[in-house]
């Protein structure tokens, strides 16, 4: 079931950003019946293992074809097909020595263009599988005829699903998984048609007892590249033609994506005010504006275009007083489409309303999680910098979120706090004022806000443009924090969660009642909504642009004006990549030898035995190596990574010096020391090495989504914030 759940995950995670998939079919065959989309329905469930206790899996097959067939697939020009083969007992491969054991040969087709005609189909794969210990080959990972490797080749698991091995009590079993990860073989080709039939075909020559096989953890999807503009041009083309379409280099044109504007609040470490609010430890970014229709009609589009099971969109917004209006059946062939109310454009810009917390909560998550197209999953909406699984009053931010509701303090200080030793430490209203704004039609004066009293500042649908009070501003640069909508923070309580600021509407019976100053908030329920309330989000400070060769111009600008100094797309220049020299270490299947007997460590045991061909560096991890890690990672250092003998130590055989201070430290190497094997590291600071070399030698801590990176993944699956503990 695990597998299942990151089978799918890595399936999406094969196609760039400038395509999108969609799940046309799945199944693990846990429970229930198998369908009529199955040429047969048997299944099976395996003894067991710790790691497959009792799966169900479709089979076990003999010598026969096994047909899925899909109609009323959604317009694509391309399919994918992910699965897990299952081979169960003594297939003998090339069957080199007996042939009258075979060769066992299995293959996938489809059905091509033409569904209905046979003589159409189209061949993926045929080879033969091998599994057992004896001097018989195996075709795969080539084409049978002509390859010949030993048995097992390609597995990525063998003997767990507890077969005991058939007539020979030798062969076990073995899983094949045809997925992102397998890459030799991800099975993605061109095609158009409606409808498809995928052949999976055994021709072995016993029969499902002695070798059988089965499927499970299936995948079907459809491909189409991004038009977001709908311009009838490919996204990917239009950026390959015209770079300045995508100026911050993540493959989406600039004009299909939310594009927060910031204002950065520092002064970290700042006193509460006297309402024992806005005191804030770090420096963090805020929207400069609250969220408009615009910015949510993209969200919209994203996420809630075939369902919106959790009601992104409210009716009410399309009514008298909301922008935002929607067309289309919500279907794959019918999506909902969501649009400016009437063609009005003048609703882009201003405040999305009808909006919940938890609405406000699923946008930060789709933010954090790079704007991902697709159902609302973990990995679009229901995760991300909030859990919402959790219960109504339970939702908090997560470590390593990236962009999040502003908490009170945050909201707070950026509305109030002035920080200027001449003066207050904190203004009463958000105009940096003592006195309440003027409710007043824009763009008013230096203390004016879209308020309540004796009537309304605007007649209806009474919001504003966001920033429409130009010169009524906080002292970070934030504007409508006092007026316009009310707006949402995580702060929470028993009545609910709280907002700030005060709307448009009046609040109370004195007709010019104040609700915008510093002592005033409001509450509401995880799913309330209504007419006078909206939110603005934050973020994580920006780092310093990286600067890896110390020439003035940062990667990301150098990358962008010349591709070619990142030729492997990892967002980081060649010059300083980590590179390992490897050498390739053949001779799969080789016997090992008695490791001889070390006092204390036991038994004898055989080492030295691979099954498999792989790679090893040629040299020891030297200090510049490591010290490239640490400059990407290691600002902060919470896990140790750096030790302070490597300063140098006893005998002063250390090569690294550190400088700085936590949050800010740098790394050089001591002179004449950079190709020494790097010393005073321990077991953790090895693994956490792999890990970031793994992910693509990133840079920054849990919160390295600001750096560049251009990567071979839909941006949905947050690999850009994997560091050194693995997917943040």
């Amino acid at each position: 079931m695990a597998r299942y759940a990151i089978l799918i995950l890595n399936l999406l995670c094969a196609t760039a950003a400038t395509y999108a998939d969609e799940i046309a079919y799945t199944n693990d065959f846990e429970v229930g019946a198998v369908g009529t989309e199955w040429s047969t329905t048997i299944t099976e469930t395996c003894p067991g293992t710790i790691e497959h206790p009792a799966d169900r899996f479709l089979g076990r097959f003999g010598a026969e074809t096994v047909t899925l067939t899909l109609t009323d697939l959604p317009p694509h020009d391309q399919i994918i097909v992910h699965f897990d083969l299952y081979l169960i007992n003594s297939w003998d491969g090339n069957a080199d020595n007996i042939q009258v054991y075979g060769p066992d040969a299995w293959g996938l087709k489809h059905s091509g263009e033409v569904f209905e005609d046979d003589t159409d189909d189209v061949t993926l794969l045929w080879t033969t599988f091998c599994n057992g210990p004896d001097s018989n080959s195996q075709a795969y990972p080539d084409s049978y005829p002509g390859g010949s490797h030993p048995y097992n080749t390609g597995t990525c698991e063998t003997d767990t699903l507890g077969y005991p091995g058939g007539d020979q009590g030798d062969y076990g079993d073995a899983i094949y998984c045809f997925d992102a990860s397998n890459t030799d073989h991800v099975f993605s080709f061109s095609h158009t048609a409606p409808s498809i039939k995928i052949h999976f075909i055994s021709n072995q020559t016993q029969g499902p007892i002695d070798e059988g096989w089965g499927l499970d953890n299936v995948v079907v999807a459809t491909r189409v590249p991004l038009d977001c503009n709908n311009n009838g041009t490919p996204d990917e083309q239009e950026i390959a033609n015209y770079p300045n379409l995508d100026v911050n280099g993540n493959g989406v044109l600039d004009e299909c994506e939310v594009i927060i504007e910031w204002v950065t609040v520092g002064d970290p470490g700042n006193d509460d005010d006297v309402t024992g609010f806005g005191g804030v430890d770090d420096v963090y970014r805020i929207g400069k504006y609250e969220l408009t229709n615009g910015e949510y009609i993209h969200f919209l589009n994203s996420v809630a275009a075939t369902g919106d099971p959790h009601g992104l969109f409210k009716t009410d917004m399309a009514g008298a007083l909301g922008g935002i209006e929607r067309s289309g059946s919500g279907t794959s062939t019918s999506p909902w489409v969501y649009a400016e109310k009437g063609g009005d454009t003048s609703w882009l810009s201003k405040p999305v309303n009808f909006v919940s917390q938890a609405d406000a909560f699923r946008f930060a998550n789709w933010m954090h999680n790079f704007q991902p197209t697709g159902a609302q999953t973990t990995s679009t909406t229901e995760d991300g910098a909030y859990d919402m699984s959790l219960g109504p009053l339970d939702i908090v931010r997560k470590p390593g979120a990236l962009v999040f509701l502003p908490s009170e303090d945050e909201w707070y200080k950026a509305a109030y706090y002035n920080g200027d030793d001449a003066g207050p430490s904190y203004w009463v209203y958000p105009t940096q004022a003592n006195v309440k704004p003027t409710c007043e039609a824009p763009a008013g004066g230096t203390n004016s806000a879209n308020c309540h009293c004796n009537g309304h500042a605007l007649p209806s649908p009474y919001v504003s443009d966001v920033g429409a009070y130009s010169s009524s501003v906080s002292a970070y640069g934030t504007f409508d924090q006092a007026g316009n909508l009310w707006e949402r923070v995580e702060s929470r309580n028993n009545a609910g969660y709280a907002t700030r600021g005060g709307s448009y509407e009046k609040q109370c019976i004195d007709p010019c009642c104040d609700v915008h100053g510093s002592n005033t908030r409001s509450w509401s329920a995880l799913h309330d909504y209504g007419r006078s309330g909206g939110f603005r989000v934050a973020a994580v400070s920006e780092p310093i642009p990286v600067d890896c060769n110390s020439n003035g111009t940062s990667d990301q600008d150098e990358i962008l004006a010349d591709p070619n100094l990142d030729s492997n797309g990892n967002g980081v220049l060649d010059e300083c990549d980590v590179a390992i020299d490897w050498v390739t270490v053949g001779d799969a299947g080789n016997a090992g030898e008695l490791s001889g007997h070390i006092a204390n460590d036991g038994p004898q045991r055989v080492c030295g035995a691979v099954d498999y061909a792989y790679r090893i560096g040629k040299y020891e991890i030297t200090n510049n190596q490591y010290c490239a890690f640490l400059n990407a990672v290691a600002a902060e250092d919470p896990n140790g990574l750096y030790n302070a003998n490597m300063v140098g130590g006893p005998f002063d055989r250390g090569g690294i010096t550190q400088n700085g201070t936590a949050g800010a430290y740098s790394y050089v190497v001591r002179a004449g020391r950079g190709n020494h094997p790097v010393n005073h590291v321990g077991w953790y600071d090895a693994l956490r090495f792999v890990n970031w070399l793994h992910n693509g030698q990133p840079v920054g801590g849990a919160d390295s989504f600001w750096h560049l990176r251009r990567i071979e993944c839909p941006p949905w699956m947050v690999v850009e914030t994997r560091t050194t503990e693995g997917t943040q």
